[in-house]
């Protein structure tokens, strides 16, 4: 039975984003639709990132937009600063959306909790990727996947819900009944890596929810992003392969079962519950528009990742031809 949509948190953890802060403001106000709380952790931000955005949403904050709630946090890194603004969420719903992510779709927190409130039995959607555990391959040298859909893998239709044992971040919508029985994400997982894998999987195993991926449009250029940023706060580091070995203990009995839970579930447009005064009529156009966004955004991102690798090359063939180590 579908749960309608009356109000939503939106929360995002943000780091040094002072370049980009008003787009991200300017995609979530513009394109929310639904009366929503949206909770702002500024994580060591010391530039004018905190300054720029109470300005930004002073000038141009929409009228559904209930409460603003700020909190500042000492570094703490972007899971412990999420969840900072998931326990501050008082919704029957909460999406967690990162500092380097411009929504771009009208309606976009309507849709991407649609799965959530339709299924009783989806604990989160993710609009990134979504994987399977190669659970003979998903070791810290290899973190292997299998059935990967989404922006990544340029593979996901939007009428489409994909099933999968892992749905990434961002932004990701929560059942928050759930989330806090599951008290939030593992800190352990500190500062960034694995740590929604870890709470999807925990939602699975104790009461048997899933996750999956859900299109929703977004821009998100890879030099937006923090988590590889050298002088980051939320720099990943040596997480990664860390917490690919947590995964492994901390949900060993699930992985000895390789048994993985995949489904897709057709989603059409016209059957999601946007509200009376939606323009549906626009929908046709949205997908349209969608699937070419969805392939621009796709080559942007990837173009820059491949220039990214070349530079470094280029800089470490540079220092060998010049005698430096």
């Amino acid at each position: 039975m579908l749960v309608p949509l009356k109000r939503i948190d939106i929360v995002i953890s943000i780091f040094n984003q002072e370049k980009i802060i008003e787009r991200i403001l300017g995609g979530i106000c513009r394109n929310t639709i639904t009366p929503f709380n949206l909770i702002l952790v500024f994580d060591g931000c010391v530039d004018q990132t905190k300054p720029k955005a109470l300005a930004w949403l002073e000038k141009n904050r929409p009228a559904h937009m209930l409460e603003l709630i700020t909190r500042d946090a000492p570094d703490v890194y972007e899971t412990k600063a999420t969840n900072i603004g998931l326990k501050l969420g008082t919704e029957d719903y909460i999406i967690t959306i990162q500092d380097d992510m411009e929504i771009q779709e009208k309606g976009w927190e309507v849709r991407l909790t649609y799965p959530i409130r339709k299924y009783d039995d989806i604990f989160s959607t993710g609009a990134y990727i979504a994987h399977d555990i190669d659970f003979d391959a998903f070791t810290p040298e290899l973190q292997r996947y299998k059935r990967g859909r989404g922006r990544k893998y340029f593979n996901a239709r939007r009428d489409t819900f994909y099933i999968r044992d892992i749905a990434m971040r961002s932004p990701v919508a929560f059942r928050a009944d759930y989330l806090r029985k599951l008290n939030y994400l593992n800190e352990e997982y500190a500062p960034c890596t694995f740590d929604e894998a870890d709470i999807q999987l925990r939602a699975w195993e104790k009461f048997s929810l899933r996750s999956g991926l859900f299109r929703v449009d977004y821009l998100s250029k890879p030099s937006w992003s923090k988590s590889k940023s050298k002088d980051s706060t939320m720099n990943e580091g040596g997480s990664r392969v860390r917490n690919v070995e947590r995964i492994r203990v901390d949900h060993a009995a699930y992985i000895a079962k390789k048994e993985s839970h995949p489904e897709e579930r057709h989603i059409t447009a016209s059957e999601i519950d946007y509200p009376e005064q939606f323009d549906r009529s626009a929908l046709r156009r949205q997908n349209f528009r969608s699937d070419v966004s969805f392939a621009a955004n796709f080559t942007v991102e990837r173009s820059e990742r491949v220039w990214r690798v070349y530079v470094r090359r280029a800089k470490k063939v540079w220092r060998m031809l010049s005698g430096r180590s």
